[in-house]
């Protein structure tokens, strides 16, 4: 588990999933983080499997709040087939895009971000505030 590997180094790690979390659980750590309350966000295998642009903006803006100005934003995503076709799968919904697409909607929240092998780093947040968590918690 990532997040006993990175105590272990003295790192603590906060778990902001509405897909997965009570409702206290996340209201919690939403609290935690606000307000550039974090150092580092990391959005794995997220972005591609929200169909709605506005979904995509609510976690983009989430994470930008996160860290704040100073702070880095880690973005990987399952590419699929990379026909850019998404699709209803065994387990949801899967974009089927590269990384590199979703680079204008990251810049929307970020000031810099770049391509890092398959990944985005996204820098530079730009000021927002805590976005309402309208996607629902279990």
């Amino acid at each position: 588990d990532a997040s006993a590997y990175l105590a272990r180094h003295g790192v603590a790690t906060l778990v902001v999933d509405p897909g997965w979390q009570t409702s206290s659980d996340l209201k919690r750590a939403r609290t935690q983080v606000r307000d550039g309350g974090a150092n580092t966000a990391t959005l794995a295998n997220v972005l591609n499997v929200l169909p709605k642009r506005s979904s995509r903006r609510e976690v983009l803006a989430l994470a930008a709040n996160a860290v704040g100005p100073e702070g880095v934003v880690y973005i990987s995503v399952y590419e699929g087939d990379r026909s850019g076709r998404g699709g209803a799968t065994r387990d949801g919904w899967q974009a089927n895009r590269s990384a590199a697409s979703y680079e204008r909607e990251v810049q929307e929240f970020f000031g810099e971000v770049r391509r890092v092998g398959g990944h985005l780093e996204a820098r530079a947040a730009r000021v927002v505030a805590q976005p309402p968590m309208v996607c629902a918690a279990r």
